[in-house]
């Protein structure tokens, strides 16, 4: 006989059931009988969470430990109504809605920590439950190893990959409400077909039927059992589609946005790895960036000696890791080698858009695809497209995506100039290009060359080779002057670019010889000592702004016409400007010098020696100790030789500049000596 109780009863009772051959059992025990819990936690925690896992045999890089997000939450009704607009939350607000038996979906960009918030809702979960604190166990579930399976088949397969002997018992214990589930990845499941890009609604229906599977297990769910559903933020169009697709139709739930890191979340994150320093300014504040830097020692190593360079190599091993990682999931028929040309085709594609950062429509992706591949797209490999890092929703409502992670696009916009020029071929829709290549992006240009063993002169000649495409041609140039950094001068061998659009061109350490430049668009022209005595020509378009010279007087006729229309002059703009500055003393001149260098020119560091190159004894001097003050006011650091500038103190160097070092500041005043 038994005898099943709502709570415990007390000890004597159970000692006289047992003297009768009773069995005294409270119900949550008496229905543990038919779902062993405690296995499956067991069992489950030794298995991967979701996409934190890494494509190698070192494991998964999930963090050292788990460091709070920002988190904003909206409640929405049956009718898919917001009810009070975003309010804050934390991990253990999660946990208590779920356990009350609330919906929750949780969207996060790529790298936000998803998986990792979902491992830590797991966590909580499953220690309340050993120890009794809670009554339901947490059934965490990979979507991403579960393609084009329905709601039974996912169970079932989920308890084989985690070796949970029972499998049946999954289903029995979410229908006796015993179970709390976490979904994880709803944007990493797919269906297999040939895409039909014709029609111009496929890609939500490729979404809509991709989501057979977990729209099954979430209506299936009994009355007060709760449930996380995880996923990328752009996946969907807008709520309602997505609310559709997961079937929350007609039910209460919560709606949980992940922010990325701020300094102190990244500080926590890295001391985790026994790292105290905080990471350059370039790397973007995501724990899933900042766990794969931190464990494969690149927080150091990938800045290198040169920090444009170095900042190259780092975009193009992070972007090599992201496009494994993608690869790696279960059936997918997108090889990382591919993932990564995508990438870099869409990034090419969106120069020639007037936001910079997209639209990228649905026949756009399919279109890349096939240039890519030369295969037509599948339902599978277009639901792999529509997921990629680095995209998001153009618009609410709106099928287009478009680039999210500015510094990543500027890198992968970088890596397609010197990869089609490798090729020998242009970027297709190059003509019509908007924009010219960012200083990032120069970087990873001048590290993917380098790489491949290019110098200066044969970079020259690619840019030569593609001169009847003129912002093609111009962007070569621009990285062929980074590489020249440590030269004297570039022959350009009578190179003719008209049309383009240079964000900024500097002649202070470069001499360029035997170009001319027709009807461009110039943001920043550094003129400097070099320039006024370089061979170049310069005729019509338009200058932004004109560092080094006071006025036109001071710009020889050959450098730049007089029809060419010149919108400012700054004089103190150059080093040699700054050094003829009586009014300054040598403390000054050398901080303004170095602030310049750092904050104001391309690219992210300087080495030691750049800084002090072409400056007199009594200004070198002063360097050492204009950067250790530098660094004690957290305007400066060093990574691996290079002296990196601080993003955040921006705005301080540039009222510094500004004001000529007359600004009334601790820095200013510390360095001004003779």
């Amino acid at each position: 006989m038994w005898l099943i109780t709502e709570r415990q009863i007390d000890g004597s009772l159970v000692t006289m059931c047992r003297a009768q051959d009773v069995n005294a059992i409270t119900i949550t025990d008496f229905k543990r009988r038919f779902f062993d819990g405690s296995l499956y936690c067991t069992r489950r925690a030794d298995y991967p969470f979701g996409s934190a896992e890494e494509p190698s045999n070192s494991g998964y890089i999930a963090p050292q430990l788990y460091v709070n997000l920002p988190m904003t939450y909206e409640a929405y009704n049956t009718r898919i109504k917001s009810l009070k607009g975003q309010s804050d939350c934390r991990l253990n607000d999660i946990y208590q809605w779920v356990a009350d038996g609330l919906l929750v979906v949780i969207l996060a960009p790529f790298g936000s920590g998803k998986s990792f918030t979902c491992k830590e809702l797991f966590n909580i979960f499953s220690k309340k439950y050993q120890i009794g604190e809670g009554a339901r166990c947490p059934i965490a579930v990979n979507l991403r190893d579960h393609w084009s399976q329905d709601s039974d088949e996912i169970l079932e397969r989920h308890g084989k990959l985690i070796g949970y002997p029972r499998r049946e018992e999954l289903n029995i214990g979410i229908r006796a409400n015993m179970c709390s589930l976490i979904i994880d990845g709803f944007d990493e499941i797919g269906i297999t077909g040939v895409a039909n890009i014709q029609n111009k609604n496929f890609m939500r229906e490729v979404r809509t039927q991709s989501m057979v599977g977990l729209k099954g297990i979430v209506l299936s769910l009994p009355s007060g059992t709760g449930a996380v559903v995880a996923g990328r933020d752009h996946y969907f169009d807008d709520v309602k589609e997505l609310a559709s697709a997961l079937g929350l139709v007609g039910r209460d739930f919560r709606l949980v946005r992940l922010g990325e890191f701020n300094e102190a979340n990244a500080l926590e994150l890295l001391k985790s790895y026994g790292i105290d320093e905080a990471p350059p300014d370039w790397i973007p504040r995501k724990p899933l960036f900042l766990s794969y830097l931190a464990k494969n020692g690149l927080l150091k190593d990938a800045i290198g000696i040169n920090g444009a360079r170095g900042q190259g190599n780092a975009w193009d091993e992070f972007i090599d890791y992201v496009c494994l990682r993608e690869a790696k999931i279960a059936k997918i028929a997108i090889d990382p080698e591919s993932v990564r040309n995508v990438l870099i085709e869409l990034s090419g594609d969106v120069r020639s858009t007037y936001s910079g950062t997209g639209p990228i429509t649905t026949q756009g992706l399919a279109e890349i695809y096939k240039r890519v591949t030369d295969q037509e797209p599948t339902n599978q490999s277009i639901a792999h497209l529509q997921r990629l890092p680095c995209l998001t929703l153009r618009g609410s409502g709106d099928s287009d995506r478009e680039f999210v992670d500015q510094d990543m696009l500027w890198a992968l916009q970088g890596f397609n100039v010197a990869q089609h020029a490798l090729r020998g071929t242009t970027p297709p829709k190059s003509r019509g290009w908007l924009s010219g290549l960012n200083s990032i992006g120069i970087g990873a240009a001048t590290h993917y060359f380098e790489k491949n063993n290019f110098d200066i002169y044969s970079v020259v000649t690619y840019a030569n080779s593609y001169s009847d495409n003129s912002q093609f041609s111009a962007d070569l140039l621009m990285v062929a002057i980074d590489m020249a950094q440590e030269e004297s001068e570039i022959d350009c061998r009578g190179l003719k670019i008209s049309g383009a659009i240079i964000n900024s061109m500097s002649l202070e350490n470069v001499k360029l010889k035997n170009s001319e430049f027709h009807d461009c668009q110039f943001g920043d022209f550094v003129v400097g000592e070099f320039g006024l005595d370089s061979s170049i020509s310069i005729k019509g378009g338009r200058i932004v702004k004109i560092l080094g010279v006071s006025s036109r007087d001071g710009l020889p006729e050959k450098l730049i016409s007089q029809d060419c229309e010149i919108e400012s002059f700054d004089e103190l703009d150059t080093n040699a400007a700054i050094v003829r500055a009586t009014s300054l003393s040598n403390g000054k001149k050398a901080l303004l010098t170095v602030l310049r260098k750092l904050y104001i020119q391309a690219g992210s560091g300087r080495k030691l020696s750049a800084l002090k190159r072409g400056i007199p004894p009594s200004i070198i001097g002063k360097i050492d100790g204009v950067l250790d003050i530098l660094e004690q006011h957290n305007m400066v650091s060093f990574y691996g030789g290079v002296v990196q500038p601080v993003r955040k103190q921006s705005d301080r160097a540039k009222k510094i500049l500004a004001s000529s070092g007359l600004l009334h500041d601790d820095v200013v005043e510390l360095c001004d000596s003779d």
